[in-house]
């Protein structure tokens, strides 16, 4: 079967295989942050194109009590008094699993005993496949999972999944799409 095809390569030889040609494959994942961070802004500004517009700012403090820069800071822009936070996941092959998956990890939510509020007050998601760039507004609630002994201090994932045994990247995508709108994510163009 072409799952089994799939599985008989390890994991980092197949995803070079389907992220050949794409875009961006071969910058780093902290460079395509950057990178999505700049496109959502921008998609942000003609959607809301009456709002004023800045980036986060340096002068929040990370959970050690040292200042954060901007790469690091608890949001990535300012529309009008929404802070707005884009994290964005690779469209990922899981051979254990056997089915496609994005995981969105360092989401800062409220946490008892580690931060009162979210750090933002709208959510982007940005996933990232073969098929181009798909982004979201979450709902705060879908897929939200604790990200294990770190995940006190670096925040939550959000993990979406295809269904077991589909091969195919795009279907796989168009799925883990319909299921974030399903769970009432706004889908941007």
């Amino acid at each position: 079967s072409v799952v089994d095809q799939i599985n008989s390569k390890p994991r980092r030889v197949y995803m070079n295989q389907v992220y050949r040609d794409v875009p961006l494959s071969k910058v780093s994942p902290t460079r395509r942050a950057l990178v999505f961070e700049r496109l959502g802004l921008e998609i942000d500004k003609l959607v809301n194109y009456e709002s004023t517009f800045e980036f986060s700012t340096d002068d929040d403090l990370r959970v050690d009590g040292r200042r954060r820069g901007h790469h690091s800071a608890s949001f990535d822009w300012i529309r009008g008094q929404t802070r707005v936070e884009l994290k964005h996941a690779r469209l990922s092959w899981n051979q254990d699993r056997q089915r496609w998956y994005c995981t969105f990890a360092g989401v800062k939510y409220a946490q008892p005993g580690i931060r009162t509020a979210a750090c933002f007050d709208e959510l982007w998601l940005a996933i990232y496949s073969p098929c181009g760039i798909h982004m979201f507004i979450h709902n705060g609630t879908y897929g939200l999972a604790a990200a294990g002994l770190r995940g006190q201090s670096a925040g939550f994932e959000i993990n979406v999944y295809s269904r077991r045994h589909e091969p195919n990247a795009k279907i796989a995508l168009d799925i883990i799409c319909a299921k974030l709108v399903a769970a009432g994510a706004d889908n941007w163009p």
